[in-house]
C-alpha cells in the first residue's frame, strides 16, 4: 500500500498555522485502513512565492501527493504557483473568497487542481452589535489595518466594519499601515488618546504585532479587541469574536481522503463552504448563548469584573519594556 505524502504548509510567523498543522498531522496519523495511510510533513515558511516554491521542491524528493495550504496568504501564493504549472494537487483551508482570489473558477466547479474549505464572510453588523454590548461605555475605537492585505479583502472588511460601528455611534480612528511594526508604533504614539484597539481578522500579518499590541493595552489598561477568534484570546485579548479554525479541519481531512481514494483532480470537488457561526470567546472560555439584555447586565456588573480579573490573569509588563 502506497502512503499518501501530505505537505502541511503555513506561515512561519503565525503560531496559529503551526497549531492547525499539528492538529492536521495528528488527525492524518490516526488514519490507518487497508487502503489508506498518510505521511504528513509540516513546512512553515515566509509568504513569498520563492520561499514557498523552494520549501515544496526542496522537500518533494520523496514524493508529495497533496498539499494542504493553511490560511489566506498561503493560498494566494499557491494560486500563483499553480498558474505557473504546478502539478501538485492543493487543498486550501481558511482562504477567504477563493473565487475572487482566482484560486478557483467557482465554488461549485473549481477547475484545475485546487479546492478546499472556507467559511462565509463575517457579518460586520453582528460584530459591531457585540462590541456595543460588551463595551457600553466605549465611545472611540482605534483600528489599524493594511489596506492592500489579502488582495484588498482587508480594505473591504475594514470599510464594512467601520460603517457598522459608526452607524451605532462609535467614533472610529482608522489608520492604514504597510508593516506590522507600523501598527505597533502607531498604538504606542497615540496611547494617551486610546480607549480601545480593534484588530480585524487578517489586518496585519504575524503573531508578534497582535501580541505586542495586546501587551501594550494590558500594561496601559486599554481595551484590546480581536476578531481573530480563539487565537485572539491566546494572544492576549480579553474578548475575541470569531471562529475556531478546528471547525474546518474534519472537512479538510475528508477532502484529502476523497482525493486519495478517488485519485481525481481536486478541481472536480466543489469547495466546502461552512456557515459563519462566529462565537464569543472569553479567556479560553466560550460563553453560552444568552439574551443581549442579560449579557449587558453581566458584563457591566461589579461581580463580573472581579471574576474576569481572576480568570484572565492579566499580563504584567513594565512600561519601559514596551
Amino acid at each position: 500500500m502506497k502512503k499518501c505524502n501530505v505537505f502541511l504548509m503555513g506561515l512561519v510567523k503565525q503560531d496559529d498555522h503551526k497549531q492547525v498543522a499539528l492538529s492536521l498531522m495528528t488527525m492524518l496519523n490516526e488514519i490507518k485502513t487497508p487502503t489508506e495511510e498518510y505521511k504528513p510533513y509540516i513546512l512553515l515558511c515566509d509568504n513569498t512565492y520563492e520561499s514557498v516554491e523552494k520549501a515544496v521542491y526542496d522537500n518533494a524528493s520523496g514524493g508529495c501527493d497533496v498539499i494542504i495550504s493553511i490560511g489566506h496568504h498561503m493560498a494566494t501564493v499557491f494560486t500563483q504557483i499553480h498558474a505557473n504549472g504546478s502539478p501538485i494537487p492543493t487543498i486550501f483551508v481558511g482562504a477567504s473568497n477563493p473565487a475572487s482570489l482566482k484560486t478557483i473558477k467557482s465554488l461549485d466547479r473549481p477547475g484545475g487542481a485546487m479546492s478546499g474549505v472556507c467559511i462565509a464572510e463575517p457579518s460586520a453588523t453582528d460584530l459591531a452589535e457585540q462590541l456595543k454590548i460588551l463595551y457600553p461605555y466605549v465611545t472611540k475605537i482605534h483600528i489599524p489595518y493594511h489596506p492592500q492585505g489579502m488582495q484588498d479583502l482587508i480594505q473591504q472588511r475594514a470599510e464594512a466594519l467601520i460603517k457598522a460601528l459608526q452607524d451605532i455611534d462609535f467614533e472610529i480612528i482608522a489608520h492604514t499601515v504597510t508593516e506590522p511594526q507600523e501598527a505597533i508604533d502607531w498604538i504606542q504614539d497615540t496611547i494617551d488618546e486610546i480607549q480601545a484597539v480593534l484588530l480585524i481578522e487578517g489586518c496585519i500579518v504575524g503573531d508578534y504585532a497582535e501580541s505586542h499590541i495586546a501587551y501594550i493595552c494590558a500594561a496601559t489598561e486599554r481595551i484590546f479587541i480581536s476578531s481573530n477568534g480563539f487565537y485572539g484570546i491566546e494572544r492576549g485579548a480579553p474578548f475575541a469574536y470569531g471562529i475556531q479554525s478546528s471547525a474546518m479541519l474534519p472537512e479538510v481531512i475528508s477532502m484529502v481522503r476523497r482525493f486519495w481514494n478517488d485519485r481525481k483532480l481536486l478541481g472536480l470537488q466543489a469547495v466546502i463552504t461552512l456557515p459563519d457561526t462566529r462565537k464569543l470567546f472569553v479567556n479560553r472560555f466560550k460563553l453560552p448563548w444568552l439574551p443581549k439584555s442579560l449579557l449587558q447586565k453581566i458584563y457591566t456588573s461589579p461581580i463580573f469584573n472581579i471574576v474576569f480579573k481572576w480568570v484572565r490573569c492579566p499580563i504584567k509588563i513594565e512600561r519601559n519594556d514596551l
